[in-house]
């Protein structure tokens, strides 16, 4: 308050005191005039502030003005106003003190000092304010600060907070940076014409928020407003405003969040004749304001911006850095086909990145229908999702129609990205506050200890859940409580006792019993600390329930008991080790190790000595492995007796935390018994493969044997039939014919009994080419064609003119043949078989099927085994059941060996069946 002006000339004009007394009596600050060292005039206002009368006051000299001042700014403020009366300093003299009132309460003042001439002659106006409130709510604000940094340390944001005179008290490193300023800088100085531009507008905007947001919050908690920098810069902040209260509910401050909103809002001064796209922009903001949660806000922000631009669909995309890549979190209108195409782009690659990562906005207007015939849409626009200067994202909205955006239109949309990225700034921030106050919230309720927070005189302030549980009290009952309260009548006295010593710094630590609502105690131990819960200085007390610690000790030694008894029964030795002592072992390791009863292990050495010479380096080698990360073994090991140089054990060890320490935990079990069984299984093992080697070497000495005979026979049967066929009588004939398929029967039968051999012992191999399969089907069709004719079946192909694949021709040919000639067999006359071939994604298939006799499950399971033909004598069919049982077999390993699988499909019994060899694609 300034009366610097009117005191000086009223008080030239005027010399009465009592009209002086009328016209400054009731003002709210103190008034204190002094001439020739006499205290001539002080105001009820002054009286006020110290607690003295008017009398007592005029009745000082000048320096028993120290009776108000501190004692610890006596020295310093004497000095301060000898220098003034000294020196006679006509301009204003502004500092402030510390004073006493006269009831020893301690108060602040704010001290105006002035030269003035009082009836004629110099005198000195002393005006003084109290602040003491000022001073108190900018302790609180200080106390709040280190919470509030804390939460606002990393944030992207301005984050402000302002006294309740509009000072800034806290600012954060960002909020500075982008108003210019040095650290320091800012603190403490108004608002107003430093961040806020100087105007009568904004000076009177910016006083009725601080005069108001206390009594209407909602009108404050989100405004726009221009801001200025430290360069003159003009910039528009779009702010979150929170009134900050103290514990009884009076203003102390206001909180507030500002968001950068410069580009937006240039964007709309730019479009002030847009009346229909502005309100829509504002529509994007009110929404942003309302959203909780990020996928309500896209929704209405999408909705909003297709209205705008007249586009019909459109998706909004959030990035992900660690994949690299940008995925739809919500989108309208969209095709099936373009989401499944669309859905995750690669952020790294072109024309993506222009978006993602340079941050441009990408505009088409008409697509390349022949690059990309999924799209039926002509024209796209593609903004990036800006969260302050990083990129999280993009709003893509399409149409069918070839549409060119207008400047002022691109503006809008670019504006509406960076709208978008402030908004979801503001909801993740506030979701993270959210959540920061929940887990702390959890984490003090999920305590299992009793936490109660007191101040000074035991009043209870907060207590967690478990106090609630316990104690059977509300909490609003208890806090309207002393903690005394809740100590048996008998011992508050002594309590009381304790309490004041803690309050005193004597003692840290109480062991009187609780007292539930119904009268019962709960023996616990406590202890004390002081701290700070908020801006309030307080005491936490700490009680732990020693009635479940002795139930719990009370376990643990029953637990002990248990595995005492479980380990003096088990069959396994057991051994703990610590700090390479043996604390225990039982029985069962002792017979193990066949340690006699005046011997003892003592240490982790005596055991290691038992280990057999060739195993101890391996044994040396798992114990140096265990660490932090790996802390536990399990391994076979020889071990050297009385009885035996070369007895096994399997030992598991594991190191484990146990009362406040590491110890080592090991099981050991003789497995003698079990490796003797091994080596009799291999050696068994060992017999059958020479058997089995033995098996395949007859089979194919049998084989070669019976071919060079059969190939006489088959070549002499082939030429009567083809040379001598017309000389020969009907019957002689027949003989002949049924020799020569008598012949063909069984060099085939020799030919897969020798194929299956080669592919048991793994040593066929495959002349790989690249071949036309279609050719290579073709002649599977002319080796069954006789067969397929000689029971009127028809055969239907569907394939390509050419596929060229790099195959075994011979065995690829031989592996169909097999499957057309199974097609045939099981397949009833004027039946139908039908052969694929067709390109998969990343395979292709060749397709055999018939509408023959079909599969059961059972069968499937066996036609593909070694032997494994279907016998069909007593289906009463007109089927050919000649076969040896090895085709599929071996057409299945000819196809594996080319990398692919031959799959069998069947719905049942005179349903037919289909044959599928798949074979792989490689790029």
């Amino acid at each position: 308050m300034k009366f610097d002006s009117f005191m000086e000339n009223k008080l030239e004009i005027q010399s009465d005191a009592n009209d002086l007394a009328q016209i400054i009596g009731n003002i709210h600050a103190g008034i204190f005039l002094i001439q020739d060292g006499i205290i001539k005039y002080v105001n009820r206002r002054g009286t006020e502030i110290f607690g003295y009368t008017s009398q007592e006051i005029t009745s000082w000299k000048l320096y028993d003005f120290d009776n108000v001042v501190h004692p610890n700014q006596r020295t310093q403020l004497r000095e301060k106003v000898k220098d003034i009366f000294k020196r006679a300093v006509k301009s204003e003299v502004h500092f402030e003190f510390k004073g006493i009132r006269k009831n020893n309460e301690t108060i602040y003042l704010d001290c105006y000092s002035k030269r003035i001439q009082y009836a004629g002659r110099a005198a000195n106006l002393f005006t003084l304010i109290d602040i003491t409130h000022r001073k108190k709510s900018e302790e609180n604000l200080k106390q709040s600060k280190k919470k509030f940094q804390n939460l606002v340390k990393n944030a992207n944001s301005i984050i402000l907070k302002l006294d309740m005179y509009g000072r800034i008290v806290f600012i954060n490193d960002f909020g500075r940076k982008f108003f210019g300023f040095d650290k320091f800088e800012l603190i403490g100085k108004n608002a107003y014409n430093t961040i806020l531009p100087p105007s009568a507008k904004t000076k009177r905007d910016f006083n009725q928020m601080l005069n108001n947001i206390y009594n209407n919050p909602e009108k404050y908690k989100n405004i726009t407003n221009e801001n200025i920098t430290k360069s003159g810069k003009r910039v528009w902040i779009s702010w979150t405003n929170k009134a900050i209260k103290d514990k009884d509910g009076n203003l102390i401050g206001i909180e507030s969040v500002g968001n950068d909103i410069t580009k937006r809002k240039r964007a709309r001064e730019l479009l002030k004749d847009e009346t229909r796209k502005l309100e829509i922009i504002n529509q994007i903001i009110i929404a942003g304001n309302k959203a909780t949660n990020i996928d309500s806000l896209l929704s209405s922000i999408l909705n909003c911006v297709l209205d705008l631009v007249c586009f019909e669909a459109g998706a909004i995309y959030l990035t992900n850095f660690t994949t690299k890549s940008a995925e739809i979190k919500h989108h309208k209108n969209l095709s099936k086909n373009i989401i499944e195409k669309y859905n995750t782009l690669p952020i790294n690659k072109d024309p993506y990145k222009i978006v993602f990562l340079d941050g441009k906005p990408l505009y088409i207007q008409e697509f390349d229908q022949n690059h990309d015939e999924s799209l039926s849409e002509s024209s796209m626009a593609t903004v990036p999702i800006f969260d302050n200067h990083q990129i999280i994202g993009a709003l893509s909205i399409i149409t069918s129609h070839s549409l060119t955006l207008t400047k002022k239109e691109k503006r809008i949309l670019e504006s509406v990205g960076h709208e978008i990225g402030t908004i979801i700034t503001k909801i993740k921030a506030e979701n993270l506050v959210t959540q920061s106050e929940n887990n702390l919230q959890n984490l003090f309720n999920s305590l299992e200890d009793f936490i109660f927070v007191l101040d000074e005189d035991g009043e209870i302030l907060k207590v967690n859940q478990i106090v609630l549980d316990r104690l059977e009290y509300t909490e609003d009952k208890i806090t309207s409580m002393n903690v005394l309260d809740l100590h048996p009548r008998e011992l508050q006295e002594w309590t009381k006792r304790q309490f004041e010593k803690i309050i005193n710094n004597k003692a840290d630590f109480c062991d009187f019993p609780l007292q539930t609502k119904e009268g019962k105690l709960i023996q616990v131990n406590t202890n004390i600390t002081k701290g700070q819960w908020g801006s309030q200085e307080v005491i936490f007390g700490i009680c732990r329930d020693m009635e479940e610690r002795e139930k719990w000790e009370q376990k643990l030694i029953e637990s002990e008991q248990k595995f005492r008894t479980i380990a003096e029964t088990s069959f396994m030795g057991i051994m703990i080790i610590e700090d390479q002592t043996v604390k225990y072992y039982n029985e069962a390791l002792s017979r193990i190790l066949e340690i006699s009863h005046d011997k003892t292990i003592r240490t982790k050495h005596d055991f290691s000595n038992f280990i057999h010479p060739e195993d101890k380096k391996e044994w040396e080698s798992k114990l140096n492995n265990i660490n932090a990360k790996n802390q536990k073994f399990n391994s076979i090991f020889r071990i050297c007796t009385k009885s035996t140089n070369s007895k096994w054990i399997e030992v598991f060890y594991k190191k484990v935390y146990y009362k406040k320490s590491y110890v080592e935990y090991m099981t050991v079990m003789d497995i003698s018994k079990r490796k003797k069984a091994e080596k009799l299984i291999i050696e068994e093992y060992n017999r059958l493969m020479e058997l089995n080697e033995l098996r395949k070497d007859i089979i194919t000495r049998i084989s070669h044997e019976l071919k060079t005979p059969l190939t006489t026979m088959y070549g002499s049967s082939q030429l009567l039939l083809e040379t001598y066929k017309d000389q020969m009588s009907a019957d002689v004939r027949e003989y002949v014919e049924m020799n020569h398929r008598g012949c063909v029967r069984l060099t085939k039968l020799i030919q897969n009994l020798i194929d299956a051999t080669i592919l048991d012992s793994n040593k066929m191999s495959l002349n790989l080419r690249e071949e036309d399969l279609v050719s290579i089907i073709q002649d599977s069709l002319e080796n069954i064609k006789e067969m397929a004719k000689s029971r009127n079946l028809l055969i239907n192909v569907h394939f390509p003119t050419e596929f060229r694949y790099t195959l075994d021709r011979e065995r690829i040919e031989q592996a169909i043949t097999n499957i057309l000639s199974n097609a045939v067999k099981n397949t009833l006359p004027n039946g139908t078989i039908t052969v694929k071939l067709e390109r998969k994604d990343s395979h292709i298939d060749i397709s055999v099927k018939d509408t023959g006799i079909g599969l059961t499950e059972r069968e499937k399971e066996k036609i593909f085994k070694k032997f494994g033909k279907i016998e069909r004598y007593k289906m009463d069919v007109d089927l050919n059941i000649e076969g040896s049982g090895l085709g599929l077999y071996i057409s299945k390993e000819i196809i594996e060996l080319h990398g692919g699988e031959i799959i069998a499909e069947s719905e049942g019994r005179n349903k037919g069946a289909t044959f599928i060899l798949r074979l792989p694609l490689y790029d």
